[in-house]
């Protein structure tokens, strides 16, 4: 089975059965290879110069100096970045699981086929890159989690998803049954081992073994009730072999349409779009523009992507275009005369025609579609390339002998977008690598002359002058920062207590009751105001924290910027770029050749500390941006306790009641204290980000201090790090 998926794996690296230019795919490993090449070069240099620090004297005078050394160098693996996730998203039976199949090169890897079945956890898949083995990880939900929500699974007023929960794990008599007598079931006590133990880890030797046993962990199967374990697993990572080229630096990250009602699984899924960096958003191609719930579901998550997180760029797959039947498409078309087959055309020649010409529609199609998408473009603020098609067939990549031609596939292509994001990445770590590594070497070489010693006081108290003037600058925009949010926040606030009760019973008393309606309602109340399933979200945080999105969605987007295109100078970006104490004049009148290498250890130790604080800007404001919806959960939480607790006849008016009396009692207080939890967070962001700069950069102007000389001689290595870091 597997041996077809890597012969076509195999092909995809070889340039003679490909249609794809020779010349763009040599650039792109050959780009690969001369990273790969400076960086083990890089490595080997540092190795050298670790040898000599070894074979250094140490002194008294010198013993800070060489402590400060080694434990630079020994941080120089550290990787300043995280890896690059991209979420996938599909509805069931539109060919997700196949799609990352393919592009890994495997029939099967991730259960696919079924039309009964469907993936119902999160699951990562990533490189091993320590093994040949196929892994799997899966993580199981806290075992308070676990218990809490069997508790409420035989509660009648829940959702219908409590039911699908616990056929699938107690099988299909379940339901009818007491929470008591299915705890005192044999099965009962294996489901409780799972969740005790918190992880299990599955390993084989190939990719279809391993499907087979992860399956009942990841998929509902309703013709396999009691025998499926997804309601209790958490997450699961699987690890594959042999797969450098693509997953090396970048997690593909297969995600339900939805969160969960399960409180554990909700929040991981939160966490997996806001880390995302991209979406591939996998859509059958009869269904690929006309299709509601696909922009629905974006439209729902949008904020958890763009101002609460990292997307830069969306591909919209159209799948399954081999499934065709030519004779049927011409005669829907008889008044397109942009088709123009000849009657005269072989049966293969006319499906593969009909195939690209569907596939050319579909991309314009869902372009259109997207372009009519305000709210959407409004909040990932893209620019020119953000949004991308593709028409693929898995199943045709995948066959032993097939009839379309793999580039018509469009499995290469998303093959490329993997190996780019790895190259990137790599290329980015060495850059990083190669700055620091430089910078420690001109320190070390500025104290191998006895020049130095006698002029680096006049060069340690200009850039500790510069050092406090770049303090208060950067300090003085964090301040405008904090005022104009605090402005949009406080015209948000009285909005919010103006509309609040309209808002609400908007949601918690829509035109229609019964007991579906009760269910979510209950459900909502049980889960602090979060009511999600396969097909619907419903969280009333966060439509509470409508209108204060709506007055600071604009400002927030300026500030934190995710696009590059949109980085101006109102950004925290731009403000952290342009801090610096290496100014015109340090650059003018520090020219002797030790002073030379000091300021260009300093320049590169800025360059790395903009570069790792910037990162940890984009998770702080991750935290900014669902702040407002957290305070309100957590003003609300009395209410949805006391409303939960309601059962019986008139019940949901009772708790429609609760809520709502709760809101109008306690608006106030809650819209308040949600503006400064944002702005506590605002000045949190400040202080770290400028304290961070300030200490680092003082303790490094402390070397200046040191009198010392070393005696290890590494000009040799300084040139060959200088001529890489020009390159760079």
């Amino acid at each position: 089975m597997d041996k077809r998926g890597n012969k076509r794996a195999c092909e995809d690296n070889n340039p003679s059965t490909s249609q794809t230019p020779t010349k763009r795919k040599t650039t792109l490993v050959s780009s690969r290879q001369d990273v790969m090449t400076n960086f083990k070069k890089a490595k080997e240099i540092m190795g050298k110069v670790q040898d000599k620090i070894q074979n250094e004297l140490e002194t008294p005078c010198n013993k800070k100096l060489l402590a400060y050394i080694r434990d630079k160098i020994s941080n120089l693996d550290k990787d300043l970045k995280k890896k690059i996730t991209i979420g996938v998203f599909g509805s069931t039976g539109h060919g997700k699981s196949s799609l990352i199949n393919a592009v890994l090169g495997h029939e099967f890897l991730l259960p696919s086929g079924s039309s009964s079945a469907c993936t119902s956890v999160i699951i990562q898949v990533e490189a091993n890159e320590k093994e040949s083995n196929y892994i799997a990880e899966i993580e199981f939900i806290p075992e308070e989690d676990w218990e809490r929500e069997f508790k409420s699974f035989l509660d009648k007023e829940e959702l219908d998803e409590a039911e699908e929960k616990i056929t699938a794990l107690y099988g299909v008599e379940a339901s009818s049954k007491s929470s008591e007598h299915l705890k005192q079931k044999e099965h009962a006590f294996k489901i409780g081992a799972m969740v005790k133990k918190k992880k299990k880890e599955i390993k084989c030797k190939s990719a279809d073994e391993l499907c087979r046993q992860i399956k009942n962990y990841i998929r509902h199967n309703p013709e396999s009730p009691g025998k499926c374990y997804w309601p209790i697993v958490k997450i699961v990572t699987i690890k594959v072999p042999n797969c450098k080229d693509f997953l090396e630096h970048v997690v593909l990250v297969d995600l339900p349409g939805t969160g969960d009602c399960n409180r554990t699984r909700d929040e991981m899924w939160k966490t997996m779009l806001h880390k995302c960096s991209s979406l591939w958003i996998v859509n059958d191609i009869n269904r690929a523009h006309s299709e509601k719930s696909v922009w629905d579901m974006l439209d729902n998550c949008k904020r958890h992507v763009a101002q609460g997180g990292e997307c830069t760029s969306i591909s919209f797959i159209c799948t399954k275009t081999d499934l065709i039947n030519p004779d049927k498409y011409i005669r829907e078309l008889e008044d397109d005369n942009s088709l123009n087959i000849p009657e005269d055309s072989q049966p293969a020649d006319k499906r593969i025609k009909c195939i690209k010409h569907r596939n050319d529609n579909s991309k314009k199609r869902v372009m259109k579609k997207f372009d009519s998408q305000t709210k959407i473009k409004e909040s990932f603020r893209c620019g020119e390339g953000f949004f991308s098609v593709f028409t693929v067939s898995s199943e045709e990549f995948t066959k032993a002998n097939p009839t379309m031609d793999k580039e018509l596939t469009e499995i290469p292509a998303l093959r490329n977008i993997l190996k780019t994001h790895n190259t990137k990445y790599t290329r980015d770590l060495e850059k990083c690598y190669i700055s620091a590594a430089f910078g420690i070497i001109s320190l070390i070489q500025s104290f191998s002359s006895t020049a130095m010693m006698e002029e680096k006081s006049a060069l340690q108290e200009k850039l500790i002058k510069n050092l406090q003037d770049a303090v208060e600058n950067l300090s003085h925009y964090f301040d405008q920062v904090h005022n104009d949010l605090e402005t949009c926040l406080l015209t948000g606030e009285k909005e919010s207590k103006e509309k609040c009760i309209e808002t609400a019973e908007k949601k918690i008393r829509p035109n229609r009751d019964g007991r579906g309606f009760h269910r979510t309602l209950t459900s909502l109340c049980k889960n602090e105001g979060s009511c999600r399933s396969k097909d619907r979200k419903f969280d009333l945080n966060e439509c509470l924290a409508t209108h204060m999105h709506e007055h600071t969605d604009k400002k927030f987007s300026d500030f934190f910027p995710v696009q590059e295109e949109a980085v101006t100078e109102d950004s925290v970006q731009k403000n952290i770029d342009e801090f610096t104490i290496i100014s015109n004049d340090v650059n003018e009148n520090y020219r002797n050749i030790s002073q030379k290498h000091m300021v260009d250890f300093f320049r590169m130790q800025e360059k790395n500390l903009k570069a790792k604080i910037k990162l940890d800007v984009v998770d702080q404001k991750k935290k900014m941006d669902v702040s407002l919806s957290e305070s309100i959960k957590t003003t609300m939480k009395p209410s949805y306790e006391i409303a939960a607790a309601e059962s019986g006849t008139g019940s949901m008016k009772k708790k429609q009641d609760i809520l709502l009396s709760h809101i109008s009692s306690s608006k106030s207080e809650m819209f308040q204290r949600a503006r400064q939890e944002m702005l506590k967070l605002v000045k949190m962001m400040r202080n770290t980000v400028v304290e961070e700069m300030e200490r680092t950069l003082k303790e490094d102007c402390s070397l200046l201090s040191e009198n010392t000389l070393l005696h290890m001689n590494v000009r040799e290595e300084l040139e060959e790090l200088r001529s890489m870091e020009e390159v760079n």
